[in-house]
């Protein structure tokens, strides 16, 4: 018999940053009697939601353009948007905004009561989007949150990891983990369950966040059966790479400037409009190909910024201001050097990759729901103006809304004896062993394989394949040799398993994608118009992965782009910095 400790609940929520926190409130308010809560490190202190940089990307109804927010949204994301689900972020957004403020989050005003705003990344003066300001220590947007999920009656249950879900007919009925402390095998049964723990990234320098981000729920409930799309894209952007900071929305908002080694300020002759505050597919493969072309290192410049401009970042920036000013770089309100950026990536989830969800932020498995970053952001198409952080209170409060709905009317979850042998076993096998390889060791040779940037960064049908070869030689000869010696060694173990599954996730659905939109492809290095309006899903079926694509419903649709073929833009306007010479049958050459 498997000794452990069981749990019951009607909503299980399972991840503990903004969307999870989101989905148990929502979940409280909607009438669910039982909702518990669990993360695996402790909810509000860790996640990507802690290190969230200040801003909130919102319209704000009666004073926005939605149509123009709309077609801007739309444009940015190169047209592989939801829009029905755009349509639904852009109405919800400021409302979940003004109801975290009123449980404590301290948004920035201007002297007559107004919401200040301010520029990021995919807005221009002439144009619609901007950013809403909160302010606060590091982690102020989730310590308001957990004191939220507290205060609705909602349980939360810190150091569990979460590793399999369970399922019975086809129905989602809860999880099991382990306790991160004393290593306690841990059951859970639902009537419905939440996925709220998504982010992640192949712990490349630079990044921000923590290394227990690893996809976790995403590839669970991979494993389980769910569908997911857009894994195809992968993405990557420039980041400090003297020192772990976030904050670019709001530094390019301020005026921060992007430099070659030559002291060129380059974003402008690769979007003269936006410049740095350029859409995330041309602000995430400009610089990637000014280092290709020798003309690295980069730096973001904000010497020029006004002493106003410093007093704002340091009021909405404020671990970044700390970081700064430790290092000698920021002295009162002036700062004094260009800082060094690296390309950071590739991320499986920073574009919209996730679990496939509907407006209900349901799954394609009963009983199984999902938000932030390990639902599918369609709303964003490949880009993230948008806001991951917004989209995670948009769909937190859906999810946890129609969650409840769900586990109202369901029976009373049943749950497969063997298949929780069988989960206990995936679980804890890597403590049972005597010796093996540890999952640090796993992680490196992945890095080795994926991070260098020509495999998923700037992309080739051929370098793809081989590190597709190299990704499943890793699968089938290491991963099964993992070795735990204590529970924080066994949490170690499985996120080397979530990476390695992420990593050929990402290659698969990659090479399914024939042309180049949010990644550039030197073998198809077109935007395709005509006929890639696709999403591109995923699905485990056996021991094998299903890929297919299907056609976005754009007839229907309010945008709609001209349906051509066309030069990717980054590499239009590389023809004429010298760095390409030319496009013919074999893709890109290069200067």
């Amino acid at each position: 018999m498997i000794q452990g400790e069981h749990f019951e609940t009607d909503v299980l929520v399972i991840g503990g940053g903004a969307a999870g926190a989101m989905a148990a409130i929502k979940a409280r308010e909607a009438g669910c009697g039982h909702v518990l809560l669990v993360e695996k490190a402790h909810t509000g202190y860790s996640g990507a939601s802690c290190f969230a940089a200040g801003v909130l990307t919102a319209l704000i109804p009666g004073e926005d353009d939605e149509d123009l927010w709309m077609k801007e949204l739309v444009e940015q994301g190169q047209y592989l948007n939801d829009q029905d689900w755009l349509q639904i972020y852009l109405q919800e957004v400021f409302p979940r905004i003004r109801e975290v403020e009123e449980w404590g989050l301290p948004l920035r005003k201007t002297p007559d009561g107004h919401y200040a705003r301010v520029r990021g990344r995919g807005s221009h003066p002439e144009k619609g989007l901007r950013n809403l300001m909160f302010t606060g220590q590091v982690g102020v947007l989730t310590e308001v949150l957990r004191k939220r999920v507290l205060a609705s009656g909602a349980r939360i249950l810190d150091w569990i990891m979460i590793t399999s879900l369970l399922t019975k007919n086809g129905r989602v009925s809860g999880a099991t983990g382990f306790h991160g402390r004393s290593g306690e095998f841990i059951a859970i049964t639902a009537r419905a369950t939440v996925l709220a723990a998504g982010s992640g990234h192949f712990r490349c320098a630079p990044n921000t966040g923590h290394r227990m981000d690893n996809y976790d729920a995403t590839l669970m409930a991979y494993r389980a059966g769910a569908e997911l799309v857009n894994c195809d894209f992968t993405a990557h952007l420039p980041f400090c790479g003297e020192f772990k900071m976030g904050g670019m929305n709001m530094t390019v908002g301020l005026g921060a400037r992007f430099v070659n080694r030559m002291g060129e300020e380059f974003m402008g002759a690769y979007d003269p409009i936006y410049k740095e505050g350029a859409p995330r597919y041309i602000l995430s493969n400009a610089p990637l190909l000014e280092i290709k072309a020798g003309r690295g290192p980069l730096f973001m410049d904000m010497t020029h910024l006004s002493r106003d401009q410093v007093k704002l970042f340091r009021e909405v920036l404020p671990l970044n201001s700390a970081i700064l000013e430790r290092a000698g770089v920021l002295a009162g309100e002036k700062i004094m050097r260009k800082l060094e950026w690296s390309m950071y990536g590739p991320s499986l989830g920073m574009f919209s990759a996730g679990i496939a969800v509907d407006t209900r932020c349901a799954s394609t498995l009963p009983g199984l729901y999902a938000a932030g970053d390990a639902a599918a952001k369609v709303a964003a198409g490949v880009s993230d103006a948008a806001g991951a952080l917004p989209f995670a209170l948009v769909s937190g409060a859906r999810a946890g809304t129609h969650a409840a709905a769900y586990a109202r009317d369901a029976d009373e979850p049943r749950v497969d004896a063997a298949q929780v042998q069988e989960s206990w076993q995936y679980g804890m096998s890597p403590l049972q062993r005597d010796d093996g390889i540890e999952g640090d060791f796993i992680i490196e040779a992945l890095q080795e394989i994926v991070i260098p940037y020509e495999v998923l960064m700037l992309r080739h049908g051929a370098r793809m394949e081989k590190a597709l070869d190299r990704v499943t030689e890793v699968r089938d000869t290491l991963l099964p040799l993992l070795y735990a010696h204590d529970p924080h060694f066994l949490r170690l173990a499985h996120e080397a398993r979530s990476l390695v599954l992420a990593a050929e996730i990402a290659l698969r659905a990659g090479l399914e994608r024939k042309e180049s939109r949010a990644n550039i492809r030197e073998d198809y290095p077109y935007v395709d118009n005509v006929n890639w309006l696709k999403w591109i899903h995923v699905r485990r079926e056996g021991t094998g992965m299903r890929i297919w694509a299907e056609d976005l419903p754009i007839h229907r649709y309010a945008v709609k782009p001209e349906r051509k073929r066309y030069l990717h833009p980054c590499l239009e306007m590389a023809k004429g910095r010298g760095i390409v010479t030319g496009v013919g049958d074999e893709g890109v050459q290069w200067a």
